[in-house]
């Protein structure tokens, strides 16, 4: 009879296998699919490349541990020796946790479920925040059922971790050159462009990254402020005030370059939250948050003015007003050292205030959204209004050298500016003898009426482009 441990050897191993082999047996069956698609097919190469190099490790572990058992069996029976062994085993089970979400992004990155319109301007817009000419990378959409945006680095993520689990893989990572930067969206938003201006504080981690805004921001030293606590909560502080300023830095970015359309979309996705919001250790509360879109906008009153009417003011300021309530409630819901790194965070943001907009200012200058101009079209557009004619079609864009984004971002801003101010007009516009619109159906009406215009927005500068050259 077989030694019991390594039996239990054999059966993981074999386990192990067998999963290997079912992933690439989907790969295969599925491959074609995604033949078109840039991104995936690259995704898909490194994880079948990354299978059969785990696969002939886990090979050769297994002959090395076959041969072993054959000449001295009851080495197997000596704890230390199988625990060493087993956990050599046991850690292909990470590989299962990064097939997993590998797999997850290419099944959910079907053409058909990614908003088309947004797919073409916004790479245009990752390409025009990169300043890093050798910087290649893949843009992938994928869709997800939870009711949030995000952004991923999967190759900067895998040569961060895996390094970590397996010996001698820094070679095979280093194979692969080209980042693949995935953008999840909610798939149950999918045809609601408005909303989409979200992406903006997507764009923004990824602009705080390309960038290296943090050398930037992060130039006073706070040793002093933290030297009074003892290491854990330092840690605990430094890693919390990176996180949040991140998060800071891609607000005030995504409403620099989407101007009110991100705020409106901000608003929205948040208006089922509390007002304060959690301090959560990976993103700020919602008031600090409002509290620094609330600082650019008054420092922009001029440009604003039209966009942030008595309500949206109103939403902003209750959400600033619970700042100083929610450090109050801190000292009643928790512990008196939670209260005291709370306080220590927000002296330090509020001593970074300053540079962190003078930083986003400076570097998205030539980018921003040209709200001035927007201002002074409204009315002509009013003019030649016509909900049956996308705007794309009434509508010329200011002319922005080499950046030809502005016109999907303007579009997004109008959108929002009909919804917000000619509610009352569309829903009589749409309405009928058996029919009378409500808020919500006008809200969907707009967002198909905005997804036609960027769609032939873009299709028109593509025709204009071609025709040039």
């Amino acid at each position: 009879m077989d030694n019991p441990f390594y039996t239990r050897i054999k059966n993981a191993i074999s386990y192990i296998k067998i999963y290997y082999k079912a992933l690439m047996d989907w790969i295969e069956k599925h491959k074609n699919t995604f033949s078109n698609y840039k991104g995936i097919r690259y995704l898909l190469n490194y994880l079948i490349d990354l299978i059969i190099l785990m696969n002939k490790q886990l090979e050769i572990l297994e002959e090395e541990l076959q041969n072993l058992y054959e000449q001295k069996k009851e080495i197997f029976n000596d704890k230390i020796f199988f625990d060493a062994n087993f956990s050599k085993i046991q850690r292909h089970t990470i590989v299962q946790n990064v097939s997993y979400t590998l797999l997850e992004i290419i099944s959910n990155a079907n053409k058909k479920d990614i908003p088309f319109e947004f797919l073409y301007p916004l790479k245009d817009l990752f390409n025009k925040v990169s300043t890093k000419n050798d910087f290649e990378y893949n843009l992938v959409f994928q869709a997800k059922w939870q009711i949030n945006y995000s952004i991923r680095y999967i190759l900067s993520d895998l040569k961060n971790f895996l390094p970590d689990h397996f010996e001698n893989i820094e070679s095979f990572l280093n194979k692969f050159t080209i980042e693949s930067i995935v953008l999840s969206f909610p798939y149950t938003l999918k045809e609601m462009p408005l909303i989409h201006s979200l992406y903006g504080h997507e764009l923004g981690h990824y602009f705080y990254k390309n960038q290296n805004i943090h050398d930037q921001i992060f130039t006073t030293d706070f040793s002093k402020i933290l030297s009074k606590y003892p290491d854990p909560i330092i840690n605990k502080l430094k890693f919390k005030i990176h996180k949040w300023v991140n998060e800071i830095v891609s607000d005030i970015f995504a409403l620099r370059i989407f101007g009110f359309s991100f705020l409106y979309s901000f608003i929205w996705i948040f208006s089922t939250d509390d007002i304060s919001g959690p301090f959560q250790s990976t993103h700020p509360p919602n008031c600090l948050r409002f509290y620094f879109l609330n600082e650019i906008i008054k420092r922009n009153s001029n440009k604003y003015q039209i966009f942030v009417d008595d309500e949206i003011n109103h939403i902003i300021n209750e959400h600033v007003s619970n700042l100083t309530k929610e450090l109050k409630n801190t000292t009643e819901k928790t512990n008196i050292e939670d209260f005291i790194t709370q306080e220590t965070l927000l002296f330090i943001l509020n001593n970074l205030k300053e540079k962190i907009i003078e930083v986003v200012e400076e570097k998205t200058d030539n980018q921003s959204v040209d709200l001035n101009y927007l201002k002074s079209k409204i009315s002509e557009l009013e003019e030649q209004f016509d909900i049956s004619v996308p705007i794309s079609e009434v509508y010329e864009p200011k002319h922005t050298p080499n950046f030809r984004n502005f016109n999907f971002i303007e579009i997004l801003n109008f959108g929002w500016y009909l919804y917000r101010n000619k509610l009352d007009s569309i829903k009589e516009l749409i309405s009928n003898e058996t029919f009378i619109a409500n808020d919500e159906e006008v809200f969907t009406y707009i967002n198909k009426y905005i997804s036609n215009s960027i769609e032939l927005s873009y299709l028109r500068y593509e025709l204009n482009f071609l025709k040039e050259k």
